[in-house]
């Protein structure tokens, strides 16, 4: 397995901790390698942000993202920088930031939801990862559910921790549907 995976948003959607997570969860599964790294402009919101992980069940030579697998957009510039580099895969988003189109003739298959609404109402848009991060659990499979709560519960506490665990658990039912 070699699974590249950007996370493309905004500052503000908590796509440093959502690549972290990913990238914890993998490691978690026995025999996985995982490297993240994350980008992001100089506003601590509102600026663009980024995060990539590979997943591999070899050891990774080179820690950056190529030709993602799976992008997840949740703005437009995200969605526009990212896109042009699959060549194939997934593409979830949130429906109201991106206007989604196809380019090159990629086989890529595209999901959208309601993703920073639904953060919203759990309570702020920051939890737009940890419900993102359910929907690619659910739809991919690359990464299992159990893992990605121990992690959840392991780096997150407090009490975001619940509000997390919620959003988390409300992904996963969407991306189950």
């Amino acid at each position: 397995m070699y699974w590249q995976v950007v996370l493309s948003g905004n500052g503000g959607h908590g796509l440093g901790l959502a690549g972290e997570l990913l990238a914890r969860a993998a490691g978690l599964q026995r025999g996985l390698y995982a490297v993240q790294t994350q980008s992001y402009g100089a506003r601590a919101r509102g600026g663009c942000s980024q995060s990539t992980v590979i997943i591999s069940s070899q050891e990774i030579l080179y820690p950056f993202v190529e030709q993602p697998d799976l992008l997840l957009a949740l703005s437009q510039r995200g969605y526009e920088r990212n896109y042009p580099l699959m060549r194939g895969g997934l593409v979830v988003y949130d429906q109201e930031a991106v206007r989604v189109g196809t380019r090159g003739g990629q086989a890529v298959e595209y999901k959208g939801y309601n993703l920073l609404r639904a953060a919203r109402e759990i309570g702020d848009e920051i939890f737009v990862s940890v419900l993102s991060l359910g929907i690619i659990t659910a739809l991919t499979g690359k990464i299992g559910p159990e893992d990605m709560e121990e992690i959840l519960r392991e780096r997150i506490s407090g009490p975001r921790q619940e509000q997390n665990l919620a959003a988390y658990h409300q992904g996963l039912a969407t991306g189950k549907v």
